[in-house]
């Protein structure tokens, strides 16, 4: 055994580098400690979803507040729109005027409904003619053109036969419908009506 003339620590009589400070022992040059090994690249790849994470979160928070803010004001124009085109629609069918219905024949108003649930109301009144009497009902085109040739027909309202009667039904659109004052049941005496009648579909 010998001691390192380099670190004075106790190594091996024939060594030629010292096992302690890695010195050349033998009367040479000292040898340099062999250089740590390069690190190794990493080979875990980072995946798309985790880099989007990174991103700065103001990014987020500034973003959220606006699409909310877009989304309110989305919603607000589409209902204003929906409100502004379905605004009430009001259809005056007969103004009270007096009108003659002939024996064995009829008076008819006819109207345009848009597609909405209206409401058919007003007031008839006979004056003149036999007993002032008369039949009324509500029809659609189809339905009064079957009925004008004799055939089958369904109404939304209708009357016995009356002197007064006062309008009161629901209709659904869209379509071409008819108000009729019917004289038709009487053989001789034409017939004086007053009809006052709207239709508001709201």
């Amino acid at each position: 055994m010998k001691s390192c003339p380099f670190c004075a620590k106790e190594i091996n009589a024939v060594a030629i580098v010292c096992k302690h400070c890695g010195r050349d022992v033998s009367g040479g040059t000292s040898v340099a400690p062999a250089p740590a090994p390069p690190p190794r690249e990493s080979s875990v790849q980072v995946s798309p979803e985790r880099s989007a994470q990174t991103r700065p979160r103001w990014i987020i928070w500034g973003l959220g507040p606006i699409a909310l803010l877009l989304g309110v004001w989305a919603a607000y124009r589409a209902r204003t729109g929906r409100e502004e085109a379905r605004a009430p629609v009001k259809i005056s069918l007969a103004n009270g005027q007096a009108d003659q219905v002939p024996n064995r024949a009829y008076e008819h108003y006819d109207f345009t409904l848009p597609e909405r649930n209206c409401a058919i109301t007003g007031r008839i009144v006979g004056l003149t003619g036999g007993n002032n009497d008369f039949q009324a009902f509500l029809i659609d085109d189809e339905n009064f053109r079957n009925w004008k040739a004799n055939q089958k027909a369904q109404v939304y309202w209708q009357t016995d036969t009356v002197r007064v009667a006062t309008i009161d039904a629901r209709v659904s659109g869209p379509g071409v419908f008819h108000l009729v004052i019917s004289n038709a049941f009487s053989p001789s005496t034409p017939k004086t009506v007053t009809v006052q009648a709207e239709a508001d579909c709201p």
